[in-house]
């Protein structure tokens, strides 16, 4: 099994700034209506990186390339290979540098 790292930072801007236009409306709709929700709700709101990682992200779809170990796979950044192309794999969200 391959493992791969991925930045706090790296992660958002992934799941945030790719994907066509109408996917991106969509999941920062979701985001916000989450968080009005909470709001209603308990009168608070928390969001997190984490949560997001762990919840709602489609892990496989990360391409190789915002990954921490990207210049381990020169050929397949290249390629823009996703993690789901793998054989198997195993991500983990790490802080910033």
């Amino acid at each position: 099994m391959k493992k791969f790292t991925i930045t706090k930072e790296q992660f958002i801007n992934w799941y945030f700034n790719t994907g066509a236009d109408q996917d991106q409306e969509r999941m920062r709709t979701d985001l916000g209506d989450s968080i009005i929700e909470q709001l209603l709700e308990k009168g608070c709101a928390e969001i997190n990186v984490t949560d997001i990682f762990e919840d709602e992200a489609e892990l496989s779809c990360i391409p190789i390339r915002y990954t921490e170990e990207a210049s381990q796979y020169p050929q397949e950044c290249e390629n823009g290979c996703e993690l789901g192309e793998l054989d198997e794999f195993e991500i983990k969200l790490v802080d910033n540098k």
